[in-house]
């Protein structure tokens, strides 16, 4: 696959969710107080211009604004650039705002005013989609899907895209499979959220699938879900949980399903403790390889020249305050996100590009006129966008497999060319945690 979309959100979950059914350690704090900010340090020598890095707190973190950003002096382009003052709509962070989901009732009426949030957002966005002639569903070729979710605050589509994920020995999930750990997932839900639904039939998964909105299976969910849960009829295929069971959802309405869900108490066993989702929404360059007319890249970021960037990159926004929003209400609930694989998005010169999202008319690319690739945005950092900046999911970055011969060898472990990478605006580290992809 030439477009190697890297989000393995999923290869370290088999770990974490046995080590949460069986003990529940550690448990969040939750006692309705704003927990302190992350602790800051000095700046690390790999980002000579960014803010300070500091490490995330173990406990939920009360959503908070990030520092704005300022002029990137290391290629002196703005790194962003502020939009038009909007006026401000009711957020999923604004719903969730000091609720308490264990109380009988909370629940129910939250997720009902999520949902009409949620289906409304999608709805208007696809009557503009319909008025403008943009699409609203893509899946191309190679199993890459992009679909329309919302509108920004001027007006412009914000898309889904999904992130491709791929198994591997590197996380030594296979160690922990047998004694005398025999780790395997038994009787764990995990929560799957993409751009459909895993096939339920399929031979790996042995009724353990549990399609639970009715949305049609795609290959992408189906193979990220073989590689939570496949049992492994075929040997290579088997799964990081093999004998866990999955909730799949798509992606529409994701965090009012996920609130309706997510493990609120320590008593919630009959909900998930942990989700997963290999998709993003679209920021910067994006591959099209299509349109009309004909385009090779589509433009998200702000501005058309050389001191042209995107604006999500790095930002805590809107999207990311709703995730940490939700995390904090369901203090024993944890969701893993792909980093995403924006530092692949590079035209070349000499391609036909489009320079806003679904743009009317292309242009001839020319690196010393037009926004620079996303790879060269800060020499690659800081290209991590939208909830995968929350600071209460964990946020998986794409490495090599770290494997020689036979046998597991972190050495081997490089970054991957495609994987998106920290820090944020705020100075905090990510992603979390890497794994193969």
């Amino acid at each position: 696959m030439k477009r190697r979309l890297g989000a393995i959100a999923i290869v370290l979950m088999a770990l974490t969710a046995l080590a949460a059914v069986l003990s529940y350690v550690f448990p969040p704090e939750k006692n309705g107080g704003n927990p302190s900010a992350t602790s800051e340090t000095p700046t690390s020598p790999a980002f000579p211009d960014s803010k300070q890095a500091s490490s995330a707190s173990p406990h939920p973190q009360s959503p908070d604004q990030s520092v704005p950003p300022t002029q990137d002096s290391t290629t002196n382009r703005l790194a962003k650039k502020t939009l038009p003052a909007a006026a401000p709509r009711r957020t999923i962070a604004d719903v969730l705002e000091g609720v308490d989901l264990s109380k009988p009732g909370e629940r129910e009426r939250v997720v009902a005013e999520m949902r009409q949030l949620e289906e409304g957002r999608k709805s208007q966005a696809e009557k503009i989609a319909r008025e403008k002639g943009w699409p609203i569903r893509v899946e191309t070729p190679n199993g890459s899907v992009r679909e329309i979710a919302d509108l920004d605050e001027s007006g412009n589509p914000v898309y889904f895209i999904t992130h491709n994920a791929n198994a591997a020995v590197s996380t030594a999930a296979n160690i922990v499979q047998v004694s005398p750990y025999s780790l395997s997932g038994l009787n764990m839900i995990l929560g799957q959220w993409d751009g459909g639904s895993s096939r339920s039939t399929h031979q790996e998964f042995g009724g353990r699938v549990s399609v639970k909105d009715g949305t049609a299976a795609i290959d992408h969910a189906t193979h990220v879900g073989g590689t939570m849960i496949a049992a492994g009829i075929t040997a290579a295929a088997k799964g990081m949980a093999p004998s866990a069971r999955i909730d799949s959802y798509d992606w529409t309405s994701d965090k009012t399903e996920m609130t309706a869900a997510a493990a609120a108490t320590a008593t919630d066993t009959n909900r998930i403790l942990i989700s997963n989702h290999s998709y993003g929404y679209v920021a910067g360059w994006v591959y099209v390889n299509g349109g009309s007319p004909y385009r090779v890249y589509e433009w998200y970021g702000n501005g058309t020249t050389t001191n042209s960037a995107e604006s999500d990159f790095g930002m805590y926004n809107t999207y990311a305050k709703d995730s940490d929003a939700l995390a904090f209400s369901s203090p024993y609930y944890l969701m893993f996100r792909s980093a995403g694989n924006d530092r692949w998005d590079n035209p070349s010169d000499g391609q036909a590009v489009g320079l806003s999202a679904n743009a009317t008319s292309v242009v001839t690319y020319d690196r010393s006129i037009h926004p620079a690739g996303d790879n060269s945005y800060r020499g690659g950092y800081e290209t991590i966008s939208y909830d995968a900046l929350a600071k209460n999911v964990i946020t998986i970055g794409s490495v090599s497999d770290a494997v020689s011969g036979t046998n597991r060898s972190a050495a081997m472990a490089n970054l991957s060319s495609f994987s998106s990478t920290g820090p944020t605006d705020d100075g905090r580290i990510k992603p979390d945690v890497v794994a193969n992809g």
